[in-house]
């Protein structure tokens, strides 16, 4: 048998490796007897394997605790490996809800993106209109403006014409005339 004294050590501590309990499992009545004198072999057998030093059926015993130690470890481990499983499972499940709730976010990101932008060019547009509105209606104001100027300076040229007929009439009525001699003014 390959066992080693610090193999017995790690067994009697409750340590142990899936080699270790192979040694213990092809162990033969021989390798038992031999290892009979080793202080920490019967303290194994006492205390751990729970049979009497020299035990006709002390090999069988190891045999058997060892074999269910083995499968306790290896249903442990294919446990482990379930529950490894499970948690990858869910981590990539909620490695998938996050990136749906980052592709959600940032669709409605765009989309909130595409709204502004539509009621900055519709509000630009509204600008332009007004813009454009105000710029008829001032263009009207000023053409209004013009005519009314033009129909002021019109009326007052007319006022002018006739004021500066009346005034001719009125100087040419004050003044006398007695052939080509003045005579006198009012």
């Amino acid at each position: 048998m390959g066992i080693t004294n610090d193999e017995l050590k790690y067994l009697l501590n409750g340590s142990f490796t899936e080699a270790t309990l192979d040694k213990l499992i092809l162990m033969s009545d021989q390798d038992c007897k031999t290892w009979n004198g080793n202080p920490l072999f019967r303290q194994f057998q006492t205390n751990v394997v729970g049979t009497s030093v020299g035990h006709w059926k002390a090999p069988k015993h190891i045999q058997e605790w060892a074999t269910s130690v083995l499968m306790e470890h290896l249903e442990d481990q294919d446990i482990e490996k379930e529950a490894a499983a499970k948690r990858a499972a869910a981590a990539k499940a909620d490695e998938e809800a996050a990136a749906a709730r980052k592709a959600d976010a940032e669709k409605k990101k765009a989309d909130k993106l595409a709204i502004e932008m539509e009621a900055s060019a519709v509000r630009d547009d509204a600008r332009r209109a007004a813009k454009a509105a105000a710029a008829k209606q001032a263009a009207a104001a000023a053409a209004d403006k013009a005519s009314l100027q033009a129909f002021a300076r019109a009326a007052n040229e007319a006022l002018a014409r006739e004021y500066t007929k009346k005034s001719a009439n009125c100087v040419a009525s004050d003044i006398y005339f007695e052939g080509d001699d003045l005579i006198a003014f009012d």
